[in-house]
């Protein structure tokens, strides 16, 4: 993965509410810019529009894949921004970040 910019993570319709895959976050950590296929409405496209790591495209959309992509390959500067800003993000989603979570609601 570290030879890798982008990452591509997708995401089936009828799981928008209710997941983000795994690799979202082992791209993000690994500071890929994310192209995320998903239903608009998906938390995962939430994230990448939240963290402005990449760009989002829903499903059957494979042209504007390949505008993605080729957009980022010609422009190296904005590439690293996005990657730079996924490895940021991704200190968001630590273990301790989410046992503070835990506790928050065992509080409750």
């Amino acid at each position: 993965m570290a030879a890798a910019d982008i990452g591509i993570v997708t995401l089936g319709t009828g799981a928008e509410g209710i997941s983000v895959p795994s690799k979202t976050y082992v791209n993000m950590a690994a500071g890929l810019a994310i192209i995320a296929i998903s239903p608009a409405d998906s938390e995962l496209n939430r994230i990448v529009q939240h963290y402005s790591i990449g760009h989002t495209v829903t499903p059957n959309e494979p042209a504007q894949i390949a505008k993605h992509i080729e957009a980022l390959a010609s422009n190296p500067t904005e590439l690293a921004k996005l990657k730079a800003r996924s490895r940021e993000a991704s200190l968001n989603f630590t273990s301790v970040n989410a046992k503070q979570y835990v506790e928050q609601i065992q509080l409750s």
